[in-house]
C-alpha cells in the first residue's frame, strides 16, 4: 500500500518494522543453527540495501523541498546502519548472551517502530513531537531492563 500510495514513511517504517521482527525472530535460533547464522548476515545485507533507498529517498526529499522528510529517513537510515552493524558483531562471535541481547532489542524495537508509526499517522497529542518519541521513551528502558535481566548472569556481566 505503501508503494503504491506514495508514502515514502510508511514504506520506510514497514521495512524496518519487518527487519527487525526477522531479525528478532531469527536471533535465537542462531544458538542453535548455522543456517539461522547466514540468514541472519543474508538480512542484514538486504538492510543495508534498504538503508541505501532510504538514502536515496531521502535526498529525493530534499530536493523536492521537504527537509523533515529527508530528516526522518537519514535518522531511520543512521538506526538501522547501527543495527546492521550490531547484527553483523553479534553474528560473528559465538558468545550465547549475543543473540538474547538481539532478540529482545530487536523484537521491542520493532513495537517502537510500529507504535511510531501508528501514532505518528492517528495521534493527536500536544505537542506533535510526543508523537514521535513516546514510543522510544518507553521502550528503550523496557529494552535496557529485559537484556539486563537475561544476561545478568552470564560471563560478560560478571
Amino acid at each position: 500500500m505503501a508503494i503504491r500510495t506514495h508514502h515514502a514513511f510508511l514504506l520506510v517504517i514497514g521495512v524496518f518494522s519487518l527487519y527487525l521482527t526477522l531479525a528478532g525472530f531469527n536471533a535465537l535460533r542462531v544458538l542453535k543453527s548455522d543456517s539461522a547464522r547466514k540468514f541472519g548476515h543474508g538480512l542484514s545485507a538486504v538492510m543495508a540495501l534498504g538503508i541505501a533507498a532510504f538514502l536515496y529517498i531521502a535526498v529525493r526529499s530534499l530536493q523536492q523541498g521537504n527537509p523533515a522528510g529527508a530528516t526522518v529517513l537519514l535518522v531511520f537510515a543512521a538506526v538501522a546502519g547501527f543495527l546492521v552493524w550490531q547484527d553483523h558483531t553479534v553474528l560473528r562471535s559465538r558468545t550465547p548472551q549475543g543473540p538474547i541481547t538481539l532478540h529482545i532489542g530487536r523484537m521491542v524495537g520493532a513495537w517502537i517502530s510500529a507504535f511510531t508509526a501508528f501514532l505518528v499517522v492517528n495521534g493527536t497529542m500536544q505537542p506533535p513531537i510526543l508523537n514521535w518519541l513516546l514510543p522510544t521513551v518507553i521502550g528503550v528502558p523496557v529494552i535496557v531492563f529485559w537484556i539486563g535481566k537475561k544476561t545478568a548472569g552470564s560471563p560478560r556481566h560478571r
